[in-house]
C-alpha cells in the first residue's frame, strides 16, 4: 500500500504468474504474513476508503436496493422460488408468531460469493433500449459514455453499480411473458464478455461489483472471457445480481448525483455460496 491508504497494483501484464493460471490472476496479492487471504478485493474497503465515502451523503436519502426476496416469479436453471411459512404458536400457549424461508440465494438479489463460480480449464438516451432478456453485450465504450455522461470518477475500493432495466421489465411484464423470460430463457443482458471488459475491470481495482441483471455479464459467455470466472476466482471480487435499481435510479437523476456511500450486510453464513446483499444507497 502507498502513504495514502491504497493498494498498488501492478499493470496487468505485470501481474505475477501463478502456475496454471491466465496473465492477471491475483492469487496471493493480499496474502500477509504468510496468511492466506479469504476477502479478495473486499480489501480495498480501507479505513480511509470508508472514511472517503462518508462525504457521499449530501442528502440524507436513502435507498433500499433488494429486490423483494419472493422474485424472480419463475427463475431459471432449475431454481426454487422463496417459500415463506408463517406458524401460528397458538399451540404452543402462546399469542405469538413465527416465519420461516426456505430461499435459493440466486433467485433474487444476491450477492455471489467467492465460491459460487470455479475455476475452469479450459444510458444511451438517443438509442433504443436493448431488451434485459436478451444476450446484450454492453461494450466499456458504453459504460464510459456514462461514466463521462455523469461525471463519475472511478476510485480504488469504490463498488460499481450498473443499471440495465431487468427489474423495471420484471415488474411491466405478463405472466407469460415473465415464464418465457426467465425460467425458459437463459439469455442475459449484461457487460460485455471480452478481454477488453476484463482489463477495464482490473485497471479499476473495484471492490466489488453489481447490477439489476441476472447475470452482471452477458450471457450465454464465450468460455475464454468468463467475467465471473476472473471476477470471483481470479480476483476475489463479489458480484452482485438482480438488485432492484429502479428508485435509486430515479433518486441519482432527481439529485443530478450518480455516486453514493454504500453499505450491505449479507447474511453471515459460514462457507455459503450467495446471499441476499440487504444493500442501501445514501445519497
Amino acid at each position: 500500500m502507498d502513504y495514502s491508504g491504497e493498494f498498488v497494483f501492478p499493470p496487468f501484464d505485470e501481474l505475477p504468474r501463478v502456475d496454471g493460471q491466465p496473465v492477471g490472476c491475483l492469487w496471493g496479492f493480499f496474502d500477509q504474513d504468510e496468511k492466506k487471504d479469504e476477502l479478495g478485493t473486499l480489501n480495498l474497503l480501507t479505513s480511509t476508503v470508508v472514511k472517503a465515502a462518508a462525504a457521499e451523503i449530501q442528502l440524507g436519502k436513502h435507498v433500499q436496493l433488494d429486490w423483494a426476496m419472493n422474485h424472480l416469479d419463475y427463475p431459471g436453471f432449475g431454481r426454487f422460488r422463496c417459500e415463506h411459512i408463517i406458524k401460528d404458536l397458538g399451540e404452543k400457549g402462546l399469542v405469538a408468531f413465527d416465519d420461516e424461508l426456505r430461499i435459493n440465494t440466486q433467485t433474487s438479489s444476491q450477492w455471489d460469493g467467492l465460491k459460487h463460480l470455479r475455476w475452469w480449464e479450459h444510458k444511451n438516451p438517443d438509442k433504443e433500449p436493448p431488451s434485459a432478456i436478451s444476450t446484450h453485450k454492453i461494450p466499456v465504450s458504453e459504460v464510459e459514455e456514462v461514466l463521462r455522461y455523469q461525471g463519475t470518477e472511478c476510485r480504488q475500493g469504490d463498488i460499481f453499480i450498473m443499471r440495465t432495466g431487468m427489474i423495471k421489465w420484471h415488474e411491466e411484464a405478463s405472466v407469460e411473458t415473465r415464464i418465457h423470460g426467465t425460467r425458459d430463457n437463459h439469455n442475459l443482458i449484461g457487460l460485455e464478455n471480452s478481454m477488453e471488459s476484463i482489463r477495464w475491470l482490473y485497471s479499476k481495482h473495484f471492490a466489488a461489483v453489481a447490477g439489476d441483471a441476472q447475470g452482471f455479464e452477458a450471457w450465454p459467455f464465450p468460455s475464454d472471457f468468463c467475467l465471473h470466472e476472473w471476477l470471483l476466482v481470479h480476483w476475489g471480487t463479489p458480484i452482485g445480481e438482480l438488485w432492484n435499481l429502479e428508485g435509486l435510479s430515479q433518486a441519482c437523476a432527481e439529485s443530478n448525483r450518480w455516486s453514493f456511500f454504500f453499505t450491505s450486510a449479507p447474511l453471515n453464513v459460514e462457507g455459503g455460496v450467495a446471499a441476499p446483499p440487504s444493500a442501501i444507497a445514501v445519497l
